[in-house]
């Protein structure tokens, strides 16, 4: 019976100590996509239900990304979108703490050779020189590999075309073929991994600064605070990342629903807030 309840009692902790970085984890992974379906709101409502709306997207995660730059915050600098939604030469505009224009910048989110070879030619033809051209991940690998050195660079925004794509569907905009349906999923991959390192990393500064103490007081040895570091580490990181996963999943499963009913209204529905909400 001693044994039964020093054991229970092991459980009890082991399940108290991963429960603190498992919940902030979880809470940060919903936050975040609850920001994405905020901004796939926001790109419906500027771009009028545009196709192209995960261009829109991109804009809109590249502005925040500079406005929350601790640089630019320190500085004055705010980036907003041009006034015309429609501007095919510059998308984004900074301005200092005195409202003068320091930056303008035209993005790009084109994967496919056809978008790739067209943008390179309008850029050859000096439609971009007033702006820093600038593409999602995807998108400037595949303009540089083709462009040649007198050419214009474009430098990366660090936002994945397959992030964009994602946020793009959830609002019900992007056609639900293969091809998304396999980028959404490999983007939910890349959220879950994000999720596990983040529990990971907190649960590791958990563990070691509370077995340090139990170390320098002889109570284990190093190799027991390594393992238990390694143990516990892996287990909070693989249980946040399958929790994203399972939740971001259960999103794309009500989408697909949707989509095989006919029905517009549930699929965007599906990939709501509430929805997220919901899932996680």
């Amino acid at each position: 019976m001693t044994e039964i309840k020093k054991s229970q009692s092991v459980n009890s902790e082991e399940k108290e100590n991963q429960s603190g970085p498992l919940d902030f984890t979880n809470i940060l992974s919903a936050s975040k996509e609850h920001y994405l379906d905020v901004i796939g709101q926001e790109a419906l409502s500027r771009s009028g239900e545009c196709p192209q709306l995960k261009g829109v997207v991109h804009e809109l995660l590249f502005r925040d990304k500079l406005n929350l730059t601790p640089s630019n915050l320190l500085k004055g600098r705010v980036t907003k979108l041009s006034e015309n939604p429609i501007d095919q030469t510059v998308d984004l505009v900074t301005t200092d703490s005195n409202g003068k224009v320091t930056d303008t910048y035209q993005l790009k989110d084109c994967t496919s050779q056809s978008g790739v070879d067209k943008t390179l030619s309008q850029a050859r033809n000096g439609k971009y020189q007033k702006a820093k051209l600038m593409g999602t991940k995807e998108t400037t690998k595949k303009y540089n590999s083709r462009k040649a050195t007198s050419d214009q660079d474009m430098k990366s925004t660090g936002v994945s075309s397959k992030r964009t794509g994602r946020v793009a569907d959830n609002a019900g905009i992007e056609p639900l073929d293969k091809k998304t349906i396999a980028g959404n999923f490999l983007d939910i991959g890349s959220c879950a991994k994000a999720s596990a390192l983040t529990a990971g990393g907190i649960e590791a500064v958990s563990t070691l600064v509370s077995g340090l103490s139990s170390y320098c007081d002889g109570d284990i040895t190093g190799l027991e605070l390594a393992e238990e570091l390694v143990t516990k580490t892996v287990k909070t990181s693989a249980k946040a990342g399958a929790t994203t996963a399972a939740a971001l999943s259960l999103k794309e499963g009500g989408k697909a629903l949707g989509s095989c009913l006919g029905s517009q209204t549930l699929r965007r529905v599906a990939g709501s807030n509430a929805a997220t909400a919901t899932a996680f």
